[in-house]
């Protein structure tokens, strides 16, 4: 396995595929809630005038349960990427770039380290296939304006 070039930190991705899995999850399930509650609101006067209320009962049933399934999503998602963040500042920490604000790094995007060098994360994927999370460090040029 040969990890992937870095001038910086480099780590295992562990959080990266369970973050994508409960983000899909969450936005799928709460979606359906959305299209539930419509459905609901045109089978609960279809219920009124024929007396069964059986379809709406099961249709609230399966939209708190989606309802349910997303919000849990969310939970996890928020908790995953807090651990990701706290992987990566404790890797920037080892690394001499202590007090680095691991919530502004984004891939793409230049963060100012304390030591006057310009942070990059960048993601790739290793010869097994693995992914990474790799943050460059460059020398800082301050913006022109």
């Amino acid at each position: 396995m040969t990890t992937p070039e870095t001038n910086g930190v480099g780590i295992p991705d562990r959080h990266g595929r369970t973050i994508v899995a409960w983000k899909t999850i969450s936005f799928v399930s709460l979606g359906l809630a959305i299209a539930g509650w419509l459905s609901f609101l045109v089978l609960m006067f279809v219920a009124l005038y024929s007396g069964d209320a059986t379809p709406v009962t099961v249709i609230l049933a399966a939209n708190f349960a989606l309802m349910v399934l997303g919000f849990v999503g969310i939970a996890v998602v928020a908790t995953q990427q807090g651990a990701q963040r706290n992987d990566l500042a404790d890797a920037l920490t080892r690394a001499g770039h202590p007090g680095v604000d691991v919530r502004r790094l984004q891939a793409g995007r230049p963060v100012p380290s304390p030591q006057n060098l310009e942070l990059r994360l960048r993601k790739e994927r290793d010869d097994a296939g693995r992914r990474w999370l790799l943050v460059d460090a460059y020398a800082y040029a301050p913006p022109t304006v």
